[in-house]
Protein backbone atom coordinates (compact mmCIF):
# COMPACT_ATOMS: atom_id res chain seq x y z
CA UNK A 1 0.00 0.00 0.00
CA UNK A 2 2.37 2.72 -1.27
CA UNK A 3 0.44 5.96 -1.06
CA UNK A 4 0.98 9.59 -0.17
CA UNK A 5 -1.31 10.88 2.58
CA UNK A 6 -1.90 14.53 3.39
CA UNK A 7 -1.80 15.71 7.01
CA UNK A 8 -2.50 18.99 8.80
CA UNK A 9 0.80 18.97 10.65
CA UNK A 10 2.88 22.07 9.76
CA UNK A 11 6.17 20.13 9.68
CA UNK A 12 4.99 16.82 8.22
CA UNK A 13 2.46 17.77 5.55
CA UNK A 14 2.75 14.49 3.64
CA UNK A 15 3.47 10.89 4.65
CA UNK A 16 4.61 8.53 1.91
CA UNK A 17 4.00 4.96 3.04
CA UNK A 18 6.64 3.49 0.74
CA UNK A 19 9.24 4.71 3.26
CA UNK A 20 7.59 2.74 6.09
CA UNK A 21 8.57 -0.89 6.67
CA UNK A 22 9.17 -3.33 9.50
CA UNK A 23 12.80 -2.27 10.03
CA UNK A 24 12.97 0.40 12.79
CA UNK A 25 16.48 1.49 11.74
CA UNK A 26 15.33 2.07 8.18
CA UNK A 27 12.30 4.03 9.38
CA UNK A 28 14.54 6.31 11.47
CA UNK A 29 16.49 7.18 8.35
CA UNK A 30 13.30 8.14 6.52
CA UNK A 31 11.46 9.80 9.43
CA UNK A 32 13.45 11.60 12.11
CA UNK A 33 13.85 14.81 14.06
CA UNK A 34 17.07 15.82 15.83
CA UNK A 35 19.30 18.74 16.74
CA UNK A 36 22.47 19.34 14.78
CA UNK A 37 25.80 18.76 16.53
CA UNK A 38 26.15 22.48 17.30
CA UNK A 39 22.44 22.61 18.31
CA UNK A 40 21.86 25.60 16.07
CA UNK A 41 19.53 23.78 13.70
CA UNK A 42 16.75 21.24 13.93
CA UNK A 43 17.08 18.56 11.26
CA UNK A 44 13.76 17.07 10.16
CA UNK A 45 13.71 14.00 7.89
CA UNK A 46 10.40 13.19 6.22
CA UNK A 47 9.88 10.66 3.44
CA UNK A 48 13.66 10.27 3.21
CA UNK A 49 14.20 14.00 2.53
CA UNK A 50 15.89 16.34 5.00
CA UNK A 51 15.07 19.95 5.90
CA UNK A 52 16.87 22.19 8.39
CA UNK A 53 15.23 24.84 10.58
CA UNK A 54 17.27 27.46 12.37
CA UNK A 55 16.92 27.29 16.16
CA UNK A 56 16.29 30.39 18.26
CA UNK A 57 15.94 30.86 22.01
CA UNK A 58 12.68 32.07 23.51
CA UNK A 59 11.76 32.44 27.19
CA UNK A 60 8.54 30.63 28.11
CA UNK A 61 7.32 30.45 31.72
CA UNK A 62 10.61 31.96 32.92
CA UNK A 63 12.62 29.25 31.20
CA UNK A 64 14.61 29.30 28.00
CA UNK A 65 13.55 26.94 25.22
CA UNK A 66 15.09 26.12 21.89
CA UNK A 67 12.39 26.86 19.31
CA UNK A 68 11.75 26.81 15.58
CA UNK A 69 9.20 28.55 13.40
CA UNK A 70 7.44 26.25 10.87
CA UNK A 71 7.27 29.00 8.24
CA UNK A 72 10.86 30.28 8.48
CA UNK A 73 13.93 28.08 8.07
CA UNK A 74 16.16 31.10 8.64
CA UNK A 75 15.39 33.44 11.53
CA UNK A 76 15.83 37.20 11.76
CA UNK A 77 16.79 37.89 15.42
CA UNK A 78 14.77 41.11 15.40
CA UNK A 79 11.55 39.17 14.79
CA UNK A 80 11.90 36.61 17.58
CA UNK A 81 9.95 38.59 20.15
CA UNK A 82 7.12 39.04 17.65
CA UNK A 83 6.65 35.32 17.11
CA UNK A 84 3.37 34.05 18.47
CA UNK A 85 3.82 31.23 20.97
CA UNK A 86 0.80 29.50 19.45
CA UNK A 87 2.68 29.04 16.16
CA UNK A 88 6.28 28.23 17.10
CA UNK A 89 7.45 24.75 18.08
CA UNK A 90 9.17 24.23 21.45
CA UNK A 91 11.98 21.66 21.66
CA UNK A 92 11.65 19.76 24.93
CA UNK A 93 14.90 17.99 25.79
CA UNK A 94 14.20 16.71 29.32
CA UNK A 95 11.52 16.33 32.01
CA UNK A 96 12.53 19.54 33.77
CA UNK A 97 11.64 21.56 30.71
CA UNK A 98 8.41 19.62 30.36
CA UNK A 99 7.40 20.26 33.96
CA UNK A 100 8.15 23.97 33.61
CA UNK A 101 5.37 24.14 31.01
CA UNK A 102 2.93 22.69 33.52
CA UNK A 103 2.10 25.62 35.78
CA UNK A 104 -0.99 27.53 36.84
CA UNK A 105 -0.82 29.92 33.92
CA UNK A 106 -0.08 27.46 31.17
CA UNK A 107 -0.97 23.77 30.84
CA UNK A 108 -0.57 23.77 27.12
CA UNK A 109 1.82 21.25 25.54
CA UNK A 110 0.78 22.01 21.97
CA UNK A 111 3.53 22.16 19.36
CA UNK A 112 6.16 20.50 21.54
CA UNK A 113 8.94 18.38 20.05
CA UNK A 114 9.85 15.74 22.62
CA UNK A 115 13.34 14.49 21.82
CA UNK A 116 13.30 11.89 24.60
CA UNK A 117 10.75 9.19 25.44
CA UNK A 118 7.70 10.85 26.99
CA UNK A 119 6.81 8.99 30.18
CA UNK A 120 3.70 10.30 31.91
CA UNK A 121 4.81 8.89 35.29
CA UNK A 122 7.96 11.02 35.35
CA UNK A 123 6.12 14.32 34.89
CA UNK A 124 4.24 16.58 37.29
CA UNK A 125 1.14 16.55 35.09
CA UNK A 126 -2.05 15.54 36.83
CA UNK A 127 -4.02 14.08 33.93
CA UNK A 128 -7.18 13.99 36.01
CA UNK A 129 -7.17 17.74 36.66
CA UNK A 130 -4.87 19.55 34.24
CA UNK A 131 -6.54 18.46 30.98
CA UNK A 132 -3.32 19.00 29.01
CA UNK A 133 -3.35 19.42 25.24
CA UNK A 134 -0.67 17.97 22.93
CA UNK A 135 -1.96 19.20 19.58
CA UNK A 136 0.68 19.15 16.78
CA UNK A 137 3.26 17.70 19.17
CA UNK A 138 5.98 15.31 18.02
CA UNK A 139 7.05 12.30 20.09
CA UNK A 140 10.41 11.23 18.71
CA UNK A 141 11.17 8.16 20.85
CA UNK A 142 7.63 7.12 21.63
CA UNK A 143 5.42 7.84 24.61
CA UNK A 144 4.08 5.98 27.64
CA UNK A 145 0.62 6.89 28.92
CA UNK A 146 -0.35 3.44 30.20
CA UNK A 147 -2.44 2.86 33.34
CA UNK A 148 -3.49 6.50 33.61
CA UNK A 149 -6.84 8.21 33.98
CA UNK A 150 -6.88 10.99 31.40
CA UNK A 151 -9.54 13.73 31.34
CA UNK A 152 -10.53 15.61 28.16
CA UNK A 153 -7.37 14.68 26.29
CA UNK A 154 -6.34 16.32 23.03
CA UNK A 155 -3.78 14.49 20.88
CA UNK A 156 -4.99 15.99 17.62
CA UNK A 157 -2.57 16.07 14.64
CA UNK A 158 0.36 14.58 16.59
CA UNK A 159 3.28 12.63 15.12
CA UNK A 160 4.32 9.49 17.01
CA UNK A 161 7.68 8.19 15.77
CA UNK A 162 8.12 5.34 18.26
CA UNK A 163 5.69 3.06 20.05
CA UNK A 164 2.69 4.81 21.57
CA UNK A 165 1.59 3.11 24.79
CA UNK A 166 -1.90 3.86 26.11
CA UNK A 167 -2.48 0.37 27.49
CA UNK A 168 -5.10 0.03 30.26
CA UNK A 169 -5.62 3.79 30.48
CA UNK A 170 -9.05 5.34 31.04
CA UNK A 171 -10.18 8.26 28.89
CA UNK A 172 -13.15 10.23 30.20
CA UNK A 173 -14.82 13.64 30.33
CA UNK A 174 -14.56 16.00 33.26
CA UNK A 175 -18.01 16.28 34.90
CA UNK A 176 -19.59 19.73 34.76
CA UNK A 177 -16.51 21.29 33.21
CA UNK A 178 -16.33 23.33 30.00
CA UNK A 179 -13.60 22.11 27.65
CA UNK A 180 -12.80 22.81 24.00
CA UNK A 181 -12.49 19.03 23.62
CA UNK A 182 -15.25 17.33 25.66
CA UNK A 183 -14.12 13.97 24.29
CA UNK A 184 -10.96 12.02 23.48
CA UNK A 185 -9.45 13.07 20.16
CA UNK A 186 -6.52 11.73 18.15
CA UNK A 187 -7.89 13.09 14.86
CA UNK A 188 -5.30 13.60 12.15
CA UNK A 189 -2.49 11.98 14.13
CA UNK A 190 0.19 9.82 12.52
CA UNK A 191 1.49 6.67 14.21
CA UNK A 192 4.67 5.61 12.43
CA UNK A 193 5.11 2.63 14.74
CA UNK A 194 2.89 0.40 16.87
CA UNK A 195 -0.06 2.03 18.69
CA UNK A 196 -0.97 0.10 21.85
CA UNK A 197 -4.48 0.64 23.23
CA UNK A 198 -4.87 -2.87 24.70
CA UNK A 199 -7.59 -3.05 27.39
CA UNK A 200 -8.01 0.73 27.28
CA UNK A 201 -11.36 2.19 28.36
CA UNK A 202 -12.95 5.09 26.51
CA UNK A 203 -15.75 6.40 28.71
CA UNK A 204 -16.16 9.48 26.52
CA UNK A 205 -16.48 9.70 22.74
CA UNK A 206 -13.27 8.65 20.99
CA UNK A 207 -12.33 10.34 17.72
CA UNK A 208 -9.64 8.79 15.48
CA UNK A 209 -10.76 10.42 12.23
CA UNK A 210 -8.23 10.88 9.41
CA UNK A 211 -5.45 9.11 11.30
CA UNK A 212 -2.58 7.15 9.77
CA UNK A 213 -1.62 4.01 11.69
CA UNK A 214 1.17 1.62 10.89
CA UNK A 215 -0.76 -0.84 13.05
CA UNK A 216 -3.10 -0.34 16.01
CA UNK A 217 -4.06 -2.77 18.75
CA UNK A 218 -7.36 -2.21 20.60
CA UNK A 219 -7.58 -5.82 21.77
CA UNK A 220 -9.87 -6.01 24.81
CA UNK A 221 -10.63 -2.28 24.72
CA UNK A 222 -13.99 -0.88 25.84
CA UNK A 223 -15.73 1.94 23.98
CA UNK A 224 -18.73 3.14 25.99
CA UNK A 225 -19.83 6.00 23.73
CA UNK A 226 -19.25 6.78 20.05
CA UNK A 227 -15.98 5.74 18.41
CA UNK A 228 -14.99 6.96 14.97
CA UNK A 229 -12.22 5.81 12.62
CA UNK A 230 -13.65 7.75 9.69
CA UNK A 231 -11.26 8.01 6.73
CA UNK A 232 -8.36 6.55 8.72
CA UNK A 233 -5.62 4.41 7.19
CA UNK A 234 -4.19 1.25 8.73
CA UNK A 235 -1.11 0.24 6.77
CA UNK A 236 -0.80 -3.15 8.45
CA UNK A 237 -3.47 -4.16 10.99
CA UNK A 238 -6.34 -2.96 13.14
CA UNK A 239 -7.06 -5.23 16.11
CA UNK A 240 -10.53 -4.92 17.62
CA UNK A 241 -10.70 -8.49 18.86
CA UNK A 242 -12.35 -9.12 22.25
CA UNK A 243 -13.35 -5.46 22.48
CA UNK A 244 -16.70 -4.12 23.66
CA UNK A 245 -18.07 -1.34 21.47
CA UNK A 246 -21.21 0.71 21.84
CA UNK A 247 -21.24 2.66 18.54
CA UNK A 248 -18.51 2.64 15.91
CA UNK A 249 -17.85 4.40 12.59
CA UNK A 250 -15.52 2.71 10.09
CA UNK A 251 -16.78 4.65 7.10
CA UNK A 252 -14.20 5.14 4.35
CA UNK A 253 -11.49 3.52 6.49
CA UNK A 254 -8.66 1.85 4.57
CA UNK A 255 -7.53 -1.29 6.41
CA UNK A 256 -5.08 -3.90 5.18
CA UNK A 257 -5.93 -6.50 7.86
CA UNK A 258 -8.90 -6.23 10.24
CA UNK A 259 -9.24 -8.48 13.28
CA UNK A 260 -12.75 -8.80 14.74
CA UNK A 261 -12.65 -12.09 16.65
CA UNK A 262 -15.17 -12.10 19.53
CA UNK A 263 -15.90 -8.39 19.15
CA UNK A 264 -19.16 -7.15 20.69
CA UNK A 265 -20.98 -4.20 19.12
CA UNK A 266 -24.09 -3.22 21.04
CA UNK A 267 -25.18 -0.10 19.17
CA UNK A 268 -24.74 1.21 15.65
CA UNK A 269 -22.16 0.10 13.10
CA UNK A 270 -21.30 2.32 10.13
CA UNK A 271 -18.84 0.77 7.68
CA UNK A 272 -20.01 2.41 4.46
CA UNK A 273 -17.31 2.48 1.76
CA UNK A 274 -14.82 0.67 3.99
CA UNK A 275 -11.76 -0.47 2.03
CA UNK A 276 -10.71 -4.02 2.89
CA UNK A 277 -8.59 -6.49 0.96
CA UNK A 278 -10.77 -9.60 0.61
CA UNK A 279 -7.85 -12.01 0.40
CA UNK A 280 -6.65 -11.09 3.89
CA UNK A 281 -10.01 -10.24 5.45
CA UNK A 282 -12.42 -13.06 4.63
CA UNK A 283 -13.42 -13.45 8.28
CA UNK A 284 -13.78 -9.68 8.78
CA UNK A 285 -15.96 -9.37 5.66
CA UNK A 286 -18.24 -12.12 6.92
CA UNK A 287 -18.48 -10.69 10.46
CA UNK A 288 -19.20 -7.14 9.30
CA UNK A 289 -21.81 -8.28 6.78
CA UNK A 290 -23.62 -10.43 9.35
CA UNK A 291 -23.52 -7.62 11.91
CA UNK A 292 -25.04 -5.17 9.44
CA UNK A 293 -27.76 -7.63 8.47
CA UNK A 294 -28.66 -8.20 12.13
CA UNK A 295 -28.79 -4.43 12.71
CA UNK A 296 -30.96 -3.97 9.57
CA UNK A 297 -28.25 -1.77 8.05
CA UNK A 298 -28.94 -2.85 4.50
CA UNK A 299 -26.82 -0.16 2.83
CA UNK A 300 -23.57 -1.17 4.56
CA UNK A 301 -24.38 -4.88 4.19
CA UNK A 302 -25.01 -4.42 0.46
CA UNK A 303 -21.77 -2.48 0.00
CA UNK A 304 -19.80 -5.20 1.80
CA UNK A 305 -21.51 -7.89 -0.27
CA UNK A 306 -20.63 -6.08 -3.50
CA UNK A 307 -17.04 -5.57 -2.33
CA UNK A 308 -16.77 -9.20 -1.25
CA UNK A 309 -18.02 -10.54 -4.61
CA UNK A 310 -15.77 -8.20 -6.59
CA UNK A 311 -12.68 -9.19 -4.60
CA UNK A 312 -13.59 -12.86 -5.09
CA UNK A 313 -14.09 -12.37 -8.85
CA UNK A 314 -10.61 -10.86 -9.14
CA UNK A 315 -9.07 -13.96 -7.57
CA UNK A 316 -10.63 -16.31 -10.18
CA UNK A 317 -8.66 -17.50 -13.19
CA UNK A 318 -10.27 -17.47 -16.64
CA UNK A 319 -8.79 -20.86 -17.54
CA UNK A 320 -9.54 -22.68 -14.28
CA UNK A 321 -12.81 -20.96 -13.32
CA UNK A 322 -14.20 -19.82 -16.68
CA UNK A 323 -17.92 -20.33 -15.99
CA UNK A 324 -17.85 -18.79 -12.51
CA UNK A 325 -15.79 -15.80 -13.60
CA UNK A 326 -17.94 -15.30 -16.72
CA UNK A 327 -21.15 -15.19 -14.63
CA UNK A 328 -19.70 -12.77 -12.09
CA UNK A 329 -18.17 -10.60 -14.82
CA UNK A 330 -21.51 -10.47 -16.64
CA UNK A 331 -23.27 -9.46 -13.41
CA UNK A 332 -20.67 -6.74 -12.77
CA UNK A 333 -21.04 -5.33 -16.29
CA UNK A 334 -24.82 -5.69 -16.36
CA UNK A 335 -25.76 -4.08 -13.05
CA UNK A 336 -22.66 -3.83 -10.81
CA UNK A 337 -23.82 -6.86 -8.82
CA UNK A 338 -27.45 -5.82 -8.61
CA UNK A 339 -26.83 -2.26 -7.35
CA UNK A 340 -27.28 -0.15 -10.50
CA UNK A 341 -30.67 -0.54 -12.27
CA UNK A 342 -29.88 2.22 -14.78
CA UNK A 343 -26.83 0.33 -16.02
CA UNK A 344 -28.99 -2.71 -16.74
CA UNK A 345 -31.63 -0.49 -18.41
CA UNK A 346 -28.93 1.00 -20.63
CA UNK A 347 -27.80 -2.44 -21.78
CA UNK A 348 -31.41 -3.48 -22.43
CA UNK A 349 -31.98 -0.36 -24.55
CA UNK A 350 -28.77 -1.03 -26.48
CA UNK A 351 -29.74 -4.64 -27.28
CA UNK A 352 -33.17 -3.61 -28.58
CA UNK A 353 -31.60 -0.80 -30.63
CA UNK A 354 -29.29 -3.34 -32.27
CA UNK A 355 -32.27 -5.64 -32.86
CA UNK A 356 -34.18 -2.81 -34.56
CA UNK A 357 -31.18 -2.07 -36.79
CA UNK A 358 -30.81 -5.73 -37.81
CA UNK A 359 -34.50 -6.10 -38.65
CA UNK A 360 -34.44 -2.83 -40.58
CA UNK A 361 -31.50 -4.09 -42.65
CA UNK A 362 -33.25 -7.36 -43.44
CA UNK A 363 -36.51 -5.67 -44.45
CA UNK A 364 -34.81 -2.95 -46.55
CA UNK A 365 -31.75 -4.38 -48.32
CA UNK A 366 -30.95 -1.10 -50.04
CA UNK A 367 -31.54 2.06 -48.01
CA UNK A 368 -30.53 5.44 -49.22
CA UNK A 369 -29.74 7.97 -46.52
CA UNK A 370 -31.31 11.27 -47.40
CA UNK A 371 -29.21 14.40 -47.16
CA UNK A 372 -25.90 12.59 -47.75
CA UNK A 373 -23.62 12.11 -50.75
CA UNK A 374 -23.35 8.36 -50.41
CA UNK A 375 -25.56 5.28 -50.31
CA UNK A 376 -25.27 2.48 -47.81
CA UNK A 377 -25.63 -0.86 -49.57
CA UNK A 378 -26.14 -3.90 -47.40
CA UNK A 379 -26.86 -6.49 -50.08
CA UNK A 380 -23.64 -8.45 -49.44
CA UNK A 381 -24.34 -9.06 -45.75
CA UNK A 382 -28.11 -9.57 -45.84
CA UNK A 383 -27.91 -13.29 -46.47
CA UNK A 384 -25.46 -13.73 -43.60
CA UNK A 385 -27.63 -11.69 -41.24
CA UNK A 386 -30.78 -13.58 -42.19
CA UNK A 387 -29.07 -16.94 -41.63
CA UNK A 388 -28.07 -15.90 -38.12
CA UNK A 389 -31.35 -14.17 -37.30
CA UNK A 390 -32.62 -17.14 -35.31
CA UNK A 391 -29.46 -17.24 -33.20
CA UNK A 392 -29.65 -13.48 -32.62
CA UNK A 393 -33.31 -13.79 -31.62
CA UNK A 394 -32.38 -16.43 -29.03
CA UNK A 395 -29.51 -14.28 -27.68
CA UNK A 396 -31.82 -11.27 -27.48
CA UNK A 397 -34.52 -13.16 -25.55
CA UNK A 398 -32.04 -14.63 -23.04
CA UNK A 399 -30.15 -11.35 -22.56
CA UNK A 400 -33.33 -9.32 -22.21
CA UNK A 401 -34.73 -11.74 -19.62
CA UNK A 402 -31.53 -11.62 -17.58
CA UNK A 403 -31.32 -7.82 -17.79
CA UNK A 404 -34.96 -7.44 -16.73
CA UNK A 405 -34.16 -9.64 -13.73
CA UNK A 406 -31.09 -7.48 -12.98
CA UNK A 407 -33.26 -4.34 -13.15
CA UNK A 408 -35.79 -5.77 -10.71
CA UNK A 409 -33.02 -7.02 -8.41
CA UNK A 410 -31.29 -3.63 -8.47
CA UNK A 411 -34.47 -1.72 -7.61
CA UNK A 412 -34.93 -4.12 -4.69
CA UNK A 413 -31.32 -3.85 -3.53
CA UNK A 414 -32.21 -2.43 -0.10
CA UNK A 415 -34.99 -4.91 0.64
CA UNK A 416 -33.75 -8.20 -0.78
CA UNK A 417 -31.94 -10.75 1.35
CA UNK A 418 -28.21 -11.16 0.76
Amino acid sequence: MNEVFKTKHPLFKEINTKFLNNDPNSNKKNFDVKLSDDEKKLIITNNGETEEYEVFIKTINSREFKCIHPDFKCIDPDNIENFDEKIIFKIVENDDQLNSLNNKNNKNFDRCIFLETFCSLSTSIDFQKDNPSFQYSIFKDGCIFDNREIINSNFQDCIFFGWAYFQKSIFKNAPNKISPFPYTTFSGSVFLDHADFIETKFESDACFNNCIFKDADFNGAEFKQYTSFYNSKFLESLYLSNSKINNIILENANIKKLHLTDVEIKGSLNCDKIKLQKKENEEAFSILKEMNIKKYNSISALYLHKKEVEEYRCTLDWKKNFIEKFILSFEKIASNYGTNPFLAMGWLLLIHSIDYFIRDCCNNPCNELEGTNFNIYKLNIIEFMESGLGIWFLIKIISSSILIYEIIKSFRMFSRKL
